[in-house]
């Protein structure tokens, strides 16, 4: 993380799952168009994982947590356990960054800036 970190200790941190790939690609490319670099996404399952590192995107990804659950298949529906699961480590990440010392701005990748 502290290769990405700018001069403020500020990470932008977006978190996708592989049902919201499209949301979050699209979301790097404005980042990259902004001129964003100290961006990470948080992958939350290995199958986002895997997309990410095939692009070289920085991205960090815990299976200790306990969220891959690529097994579910409803994810991507509102308030279905996997979503507000998932919806909940997004907190777990940001919570644990901000705990190494790290200034924070999240973001949810269906979010255009």
């Amino acid at each position: 993380l502290h290769r990405l970190a700018n001069e403020n200790s500020l990470i932008v941190i977006y978190c996708a799952s592989i049902e919201y790939a499209d949301f979050m690609l699209n979301f790097l490319c404005r980042l990259n168009a902004l001129g964003i670099e100290n961006a990470a996404l948080v992958a939350l399952d290995r199958a986002t994982y895997s997309l990410a590192k095939s692009r070289s995107i920085s991205v960090l990804y815990e299976p200790s947590f306990g969220y891959d659950l690529t097994s579910s298949t409803n994810c991507d529906i509102f308030r279905s356990n996997c979503f507000t699961f998932r919806t909940h480590l997004k907190t777990v990440a940001v919570t644990r960054i901000l705990a190494l010392g790290y200034n924070v701005l999240f973001s949810d990748v269906d979010v255009i800036w």
